[in-house]
Formats: C-alpha cells, structure tokens, sequence
C-alpha cells in the first residue's frame, strides 16, 4: 500500500482536489478528529491510501500546525507505518511574462521572505531556502507526463489570445459598433445581457475569461480608453477587428482552443501575508532569486515541516493570477486547484512503486576522515568501547576501511565502518561506493577546516563546525574578463537530521598542543599582565626570573610571538623597538587585558572548549593560504582570507572552508542517506600554517563530536548520560 498525504491551504483548495481524484475513481471518507482540531477525506483506489487534508486558510503557521498534526496522527495514531509521498496543490501567483494563467508551477526551491536580513547598506540576506529531496525532485523531472493525464479542457478563456481578442470584440460590439449593444446578434450568442456591470456576466465566467485583468492590460496599451464613463476600443483597434471581421469570426475559432499549460520547476517565493505580489517579484528578483517564478503564502512551511518528518514531498500549484491587485476570478481559481491535483495525481499512478522508506539496516554507522589522521580517529573510538577488527578493502583495493562493533546500553549492536579519504574528487567516488557497500544509517565525515573571522558568529580554533549547507566555490567559467562564477548548485544534509544535533550536541574540553599559535598569543598577554605584578607565583611556574624584566629574561616563546600581538592591537606598542629596551615598554591594551584576564577561565593552563558552531561551507579544491588585512575595530586588525572576500560575492553567510563537504552531501542526497560534515577550526585560510599538531588535535576534537553525534542518533539516553 502506498500512503499519499495531500495538503491543501484551503477547504474549496481540498474540495476541488477531491473531485479529480474521484474522477479517476477514489472513494472517499470524512474522518472526524474534532479533537485534534482537524478533519481530512481519506481516499482508497487500488493499492493507494490517501489523506487529504486542509490548513484553514493560516498562511505558514496554519500550515505548519496542520502538517505537523498529521503527519503525527497518521504515523502514530492511525500507525500506517510510512508516509510515502507529500504534496501541497492549490493556487498560485506566477511572474508575468514568464508564467501563463493555467500553467503548472513545481517548486525546486522556496524561502519566507519576511525571513533575511535587511543590512545597512541596503543589501538584503536571503534566509535559508527550503525544498523537496532533490533525489525525488529529480525522479519527477525526469519522468515523461502526457498532457492529457493532467490537462483539463474546459476553458477557452485559457488562451490567453483568445481572451484578449474576446475581451476587445465585447467592446466593440457595446460601444464601436455601427449596431447598438441591444441589437447585436454576437453579444446575444456570447449571453451578454447585463450592460452596465460587464464582469458579472455569467458567461464571462463560464468561458474563465480573466476581465478586469484584460481590461487593465489592454487600458496600458491603450487598445481601450475612456470615452466619458464607457470603455471604447481605439480607432487603430477598431479598423483592425473589422477588417478580421471582412475575413473571418474575431476572434476565430483557431483561437479558442486550450493551449496545454506548461510545467516549471522553478524557484519560488513564499510571502506568508496578502499584497501587491508584482511589487515583491521586483524585490525578490532584484535582491534574491533571479529566477523565483511564483509567489504562495505555505510552501516555506510545508517543505520546512516535512523536512523535520523525513518524508519525501513535493509542492505543485496552478497560476492563476500575476499578483496584481485585482481579485483572480473565481473560476480560473477553481481551474488552477484541478489542474495542480490532476498532475499531482499523474506523479502518483506513475510512482506507485516509490517509497521513501530506508531499505538500510539501523545497525550501520559509517564515519569517513582523513587517511593521515585515521589513527586518532579510531583511538576515539577505540576509547568509547568499538572493537575493530583487520583492514578491509572494497574493489582493487583503493578503498580501505576497517569494521566495528558497538554494545548500546539496552543491548542493540550497531555496526561501525571508519573508511580514509584523500581529496576532493576522491570523495565523490567514495561516499558513493560506501553508501552502496555499508548501507549506512547515519554517516559522518571529519576532519578540520578554515574558520571565517568576519563570519556573524566567528569560530575560535578548535571549535567544530558543523555543515548545514555546502557547495563548490571553484565551479564557473573562465572568460576573457575573468572567473565568471555559475548559479551556485548547493547541498544540503537532511534538515531533521541537523535539528535533532542542535538539540543534541554540546561543548567538549580538550587539552591544548603547546606548539599552538593561538595558546602561545594567549600565553603571552598573561606574561605580559603578571609582569605588572609583584613576584608572580604564575610567572615562577611558567620559568620567569620575576627578579628580572621581562626583556631581560629573553624568553624564546615571548620572542617568537610578541610582534603578532602588537600587529593586532592587543599590546601597546607600534614597534619592536620597545621590546629591546631595557626594562621594557610592552603593555596590554584594554582588549589584552580582557583576554588574559579569562586565561585561567579559557585554557585552565593545557586545556579548552571546543563548542558546536552550524553554518554554511565553501569547498575547494585547493587548499587557501592568502591573507590581507581588514580592520575591525579602532585599536585592532585581524588577518582575513581573501578566498572570504571572494566568496562574500556568492554567499555572504559561509563560517568554513574544506575541500570535501560539497561532493559529500553531493553524493548523499541521491542515495537519501543521513549525512553530516562535523569538521574543527584549526585555521583561518591565510598565511599562518596550523601545525601538524594543532591538525592532530583538531582530528581528535572532531571524532570525539561525532561520536557524540552518533549517541545520539542511535541511543539518546546513552549520549544523555554522558
């Protein structure tokens, strides 16, 4: 049995819905669960079970509400066991010039527009997109629809040139004609007989002709004007439909066939709010999405919602208007729910052997890190109680990997395959051919990455950053002018799947490696502080001579790092110079004294905190080592990386920079597997080369989250009483 979930915004959005499906041959059942503040038809025929529900109407939140108590119902309540597919019909607004009335709008992608950030300088950053699996995205797209399985020949009104030379011949005969408006035999055949308010003429409906939406157009192009109170059609208009009329009918019955809408799959907009819809395609075009063709209030929360349900799903709608101000006619509103339910329906007849349930074993964990440093990571875990056996190998051996087993506390076995992976098109092949071999539940890539100093929540070396979004900042075309950058293709993991880490995960302590940059700055401005002290104990156990100044016990770690603060403006002095002076001249700022003041706090003398960051990442192929300098505040500057300058003009919001995450979640999402990238921070993509034990250590911080992460996949009581 396969089991179709089918929402709608609206009661009249699921009533005409349900009478497409009953036309193929669904019966249906109300089910009242006036309890849970919702009823829903189910619909039975063959081998398919479907629930069709509405959101009364609330925009996002009413969807959001509805979505969710369904989809909880039906898994829990009714226990069906999967939902296989998801869908959201109804109307939709299209972008003019681009859409016709009638046509089919899929959406690839969509976000809330009351979402963002509105910067000072006018910029606007666009909030987070939502959309359907792409692996099922791209299962439909690929499929062939015949027309008439979905196409509903009702409406000549359709024809968008028949309803404007319909709309022009109405005028001619009220008020341009040699004939009066009562003596004309075509407005008699055409049923018009209520003069003096047009649009109310029930055959205007009848042929779903969009009046007043014509009547505007054509006023802009001044084919009708106003004479007095009445709208005339123009001397060049008029010559133009009597010499059709010498011809032929105007308009002639070529023109008032159909034309079969077209289907899209593009980007959409979701506006959660009633509006002048034209004026927000002119923002969202110029600010955000170039290529966003339709406006709706829900689909932000319907994917949003079933991303966090694992369930595949899809919104598809009709246009029915171009977001003008006038009201859509009721009949082409009518026609836009059917047509949107009729091509949902083709989806369904032809995928009745889809499912989107998990052909893997619960059992399998996979965790991929770098070849250099697979020994740490296995030490991680070794740890923690998973005994691995021998090396294995898959193919000609070019994949190695080695097998676990771990005990979960209420006695479930979970197996776990640690692989090696050099590089970044090495990933691709990789994850592909472990996803196929392992089958795994949750799979997880480590390792370490270059932190943004500039980003809006700045990592710290060693903290992890976790990947909610990742795409390849290398990909685009080299002309004469430059690297012109392609549309940016991102990957994301499954959202439910990083929700359920950001309720999950936490800070780690960790020790620090002597040998790191950041620990000896650190340790310098808590030299320089205690120095202002009398006969500091701190100063002793550090191996100071208190008796002596600073300068005087020529301390090679002070000598090696001192110039670096100064650069920075955490130490009062311009130049070297006052390093040499006898006693001294070295001060710390207001900045350096913060900072070393929270020494003991941070560090705890050998150890820190690594915390769960979750942002954006850019991936390359190469490994970025290019700086400039970029002032941040009065008294201090930091190094950035000029690959941040550069990728600011693609994505503003990326945190890291790796050289895997992209073809990772690449490869994941067409094999629908749970997959994250958790990588630490161990430098900043510029000139200062972290060294090989500060990569060391951040391998370990890294595998020690995941294994975190993967407690909490698996077991949460156990991650809990960790």
């Amino acid at each position: 049995m396969v089991n179709v979930c089918l929402i709608t915004s609206l009661i009249e959005d699921a009533a005409d819905a349900k009478s497409v499906f009953e036309e193929d041959g669904f019966t249906f059942d109300q089910v009242d669960e006036s309890a849970k503040q919702f009823s829903f038809w189910e619909g039975k025929k063959d081998s398919i079970s479907l629930f069709l529900v509405y959101a009364q109407g609330q925009g996002n939140n009413g969807t959001i509400q509805i979505a969710d108590q369904i989809f909880d119902y039906l898994l829990k309540a009714r226990k069906i066991g999967v939902i296989d597919m998801a869908f959201m019909t109804g109307v939709i607004s299209g972008k003019s010039g681009s859409t016709h009335l009638g046509d089919i709008l899929v959406s690839s992608s969509t976000f809330d527009c009351t979402e963002g950030i509105n910067e000072n300088d006018g910029n606007f950053v666009a909030p987070n997109q939502y959309g359907p699996r792409p692996s099922f995205l791209n299962l439909i797209q690929m499929q062939m629809y015949d027309a008439k399985d979905y196409y509903l020949k009702k409406f000549p009104g359709q024809n968008e040139t028949y309803a404007r030379k319909w709309v022009q011949r109405l005028h001619y005969e009220l008020f341009s004609s040699d004939a009066t408006k009562e003596d004309s035999d075509w407005l008699k055949d055409q049923g018009i007989t209520n003069f003096k308010q047009i649009f109310k003429n029930k055959s205007i409906e009848e042929k779903n002709i969009p009046y007043k939406l014509i009547v505007k157009n054509l006023l802009e192009s001044k084919d009708l004007e106003y004479r007095g109170n009445d709208l005339y059609v123009s001397d060049n208009l008029k010559t133009e439909i009597e010499r059709e009329l010498t011809l032929d009918e105007y308009p002639s019955e070529s023109d008032s066939e159909p034309i079969p809408p077209q289907v899209f799959f593009k980007p959409w907009v979701c506006v959660p709010t009633q509006g002048n819809k034209a004026a927000t395609f002119k923002f969202i075009n110029e600010k955000i999405e170039a290529s966003a063709i339709g406006i709706d209030m829900e689909s932000a929360a319907f994917y949003r919602t079933a991303s966090l349900a694992n369930i595949a799903s899809l919104c598809v709608k009709g246009v029915v208007d171009y977001g003008e101000a006038e009201d859509s006619d009721k009949n082409m509103v009518s026609y836009g729910r059917k047509i949107s339910a009729s091509y949902v329906l083709s989806i369904i007849k032809k995928n009745i052997g889809f499912s989107d349930k998990k052909t893997t074993s619960t059992e399998n964990y996979w965790v991929i890190c770098p070849d250099e440093y697979s020994q740490q990571v296995k030490n991680v875990y070794q740890e923690n109680g998973v005994a691995f056996g021998a090396i294995k190998s898959i193919g000609n051996n070019s994949f190695a990997y080695i097998e676990g087993e771990y005990d979960l506390i209420k006695g479930k076995k979970i197996k776990v395959y640690l692989s090696f992976v050099k590089g970044n098109m090495d990933t691709l092949l990789h994850a592909n051919s472990g996803f196929k071999e392992f089958q795994p539940s949750l799979t997880i890539m480590v390792g370490t990455c270059s932190g943004n100093r500039t980003s809006d929540t700045p990592p710290n070396t060693y903290d992890l950053i976790v990947a909610t979004r990742s795409f390849n900042y290398t990909t685009g075309i080299n002309t004469n002018d430059g690297f012109n950058p392609n549309n940016v293709q991102y990957y994301d993991p499954i959202h439910s799947l990083v929700d359920n880490m950001k309720l999950s995960l936490k800070g780690i302590p960790f020790d620090l490696p002597k040998d790191n940059a950041l620990y000896q700055q650190e340790w310098l401005l808590k030299v320089i502080v205690e120095f202002e002290k009398e006969n500091s104990t701190w100063l002793k156990e550090q191996g100071f001579d208190t008796s002596k100044s600073l300068f005087e016990n020529k301390n090679p770690r002070v000598q090696k790092c001192f110039r670096e603060r100064i650069d920075q403006g955490l130490i009062n002095s311009s130049s070297p110079k006052a390093y040499r002076e006898a006693n001294g001249n070295l001060k710390p700022t207001d900045a350096g004294k913060t900072l070393a003041n929270t020494w003991d706090e941070v560090y705890d003398k050998t150890s820190g905190n690594s915390k769960v960051i979750y942002g954006r990442y850019a991936s390359g192929t190469a490994i970025e080592r290019r700086d400039s300098q970029k002032a941040v505040s009065s008294t201090a500057t930091i190094s950035v990386s000029k690959i941040y300058e550069l990728i600011k003009g693609r994505d503003c919001q990326v945190i890291g920079i790796d050289q895997e995450s992209s073809s990772f979640y690449q490869a994941a999402i067409p094999n629908n597997r749970n997959a994250l990238t958790m990588k630490t921070v161990t430098d900043f993509a510029d000139s200062e080369n972290p060294t090989s034990e500060t990569v060391k250590v951040g391998n370990i911080i890294a595998a020690k989250h995941s294994f975190n992460a993967f407690l909490a996949f698996f077991d949460p009581q156990a991650q809990d009483s960790m």
